[in-house]
């Protein structure tokens, strides 16, 4: 049988080169366009607003960031850059977007940043629930803020405005958030987060004082819990001396599943809230009395261990 020649399918050099032209022509077009954009003075910065803050509070700020940028070409300013270097240079601010308004204005929007915990790394570090550091570190521990240790070494160069992104970090402060947004555990205080490697983390807690009773000698009250006093004022001490000196009442470890802050934090709360029913006391009673520590590894099967009761029957 012959065989069937098969045509060569071929396209015009003509095509080709009517394809060419017109893309060369959006190419120029796109450079021109770049060009005007980045080079007329007409789209150079001349204003800058901040929305979702107080404008009062950051006036300085303000004042400083214009002065940087006024002049520069609008298009030209990466704005991931800005947003970093706001974040790094206010600490407790958060820079939730940057919008461009032709022709020349800049809008920020910030949003005031709040620190749940600090962070022990030879000094401590306050942080906020996103695990940006939010200030300079300070010697000393400060009250309020629950101590998180466990993780020198893992985060190097800790300074203001920098973002942790260590996993373990970030489980421990979504337990903080979730206890700190848990109603019914008002009237208990983180003090302490333990988080150790290949072992059982560990978190301390101890019970505001809501029936407000008189202070002893050298200590002053705020917000419903005890603190040392020295002369008149709060006195901060090392991460070492937080149970034993800021907090007078006695710590109940809780040992949990770092994997599970959810779970943990629901969990205790319902076993607190059974322990205060049957101490049949108001609301802030003796739920932590005679507890030694809460076992919260399985949330599933908590466990909690009580002192033992001292015998009240002589001894002979």
């Amino acid at each position: 049988m012959a065989r069937r020649k098969t045509k060569n399918f071929k396209i015009p050099f003509k095509i080709i080169g009517i394809f060419l032209f017109f893309i060369s022509i959006i190419l120029i077009s796109a450079a021109v366009l770049k060009a005007f954009f980045y080079h007329y003075p007409y789209f150079n910065i001349s204003r800058i607003v901040i929305k979702g803050a107080e404008e009062d509070k950051y006036a300085g700020f303000k004042a400083h960031f214009t002065s940087r940028l006024m002049g520069k070409n609008i298009f030209s300013q990466k704005l991931s850059l800005i947003k970093r270097q706001i974040e790094e240079e206010l600490g407790d601010v958060e820079c939730r977007a940057i919008q461009r308004r032709l022709p020349g204005e800049l809008i920020l929007f910030l949003s005031d940043r709040s620190a749940i915990a600090q962070l022990k790394l030879g000094r401590f570090y306050p942080i906020d629930a996103s695990a940006m550091i939010m200030d300079n570190p300070s010697d000393l521990a400060k009250p309020f803020l629950p101590v998180i240790l466990g993780l020198e070494g893992a985060i190097e160069g800790p300074k203001k405005g920098k973002l942790c992104s260590v996993l373990e970090l970030k489980k421990a402060l979504s337990l903080i958030e979730r206890k700190n947004s848990a109603p019914n555990l008002g009237d208990y205080l983180i003090t302490r987060v333990s988080l150790a490697k290949n072992k059982t983390s560990s978190f301390f807690i101890i019970q505001r004082d809501i029936l407000f009773p008189p202070p002893r000698k050298g200590i002053i009250q705020r917000d419903g819990v005890s603190y040392p006093a020295e002369k008149g004022f709060i006195k901060k001490y090392p991460a070492e001396d937080v149970s034993k000196k800021m907090y007078p009442q006695k710590e109940v470890e809780v040992k949990f599943d770092l994997d599970r802050p959810g779970d943990v934090i629901n969990v205790l709360a319902l076993l607190l809230d059974k322990r205060k029913g049957l101490s049949a006391m108001p609301s802030g009673g003796q739920a932590l009395e005679n507890v030694e520590y809460i076992d919260l590894n399985d949330p599933d099967s908590p466990a909690v261990l009580e002192t033992k009761k001292k015998s009240s029957f002589p001894s002979l």
